[in-house]
């Protein structure tokens, strides 16, 4: 007589409910209705553009110099044209005057900022 081959091992990981799953980039934050970002900021580049992630950190190059606020403006500038939002909904809520910065975008999603990483705007 043959006995089945039972396993207490877990189930695949791959496959529904695996580790295939999609998680959420450690930069991007859901809180209520509104998407927080943790953002590393390079001012000063050759051009604006997404660079990847830093530390857990979003890295955007921005080409305006860190004087008087100039490059959180054209951070805000660059991510509205990034995720096709206005400016208004874009607010800066830590790090001004950091390169680490975390920035609220009101109305989007964990979803909407998946492709920032493979977009290198």
């Amino acid at each position: 007589m043959v006995a089945s081959k039972t396993s207490d091992a877990p189930p695949s990981s791959k496959g529904a409910g695996g580790i295939n799953k999609k998680k959420d980039p450690p930069f991007a934050i859901q809180k209520g209705d509104s998407l927080c970002l943790k953002i590393y900021v390079q001012p000063g580049a050759s051009k604006s553009s997404i660079s990847g992630e830093h530390d857990g950190y979003l890295k955007i190059r921005i080409s305006s110099p860190p004087v008087e606020g100039k490059a959180n403006e054209a951070l805000v500038e660059f991510l509205s044209d990034a995720l096709n939002v206005r400016k208004s909904r874009i607010e800066i809520l830590e790090g001004k005057t950091s390169r680490k910065k975390l920035v609220r975008i009101n109305g989007l999603t964990t979803k909407d900022a998946e492709g920032l990483t493979a977009k290198k705007v």
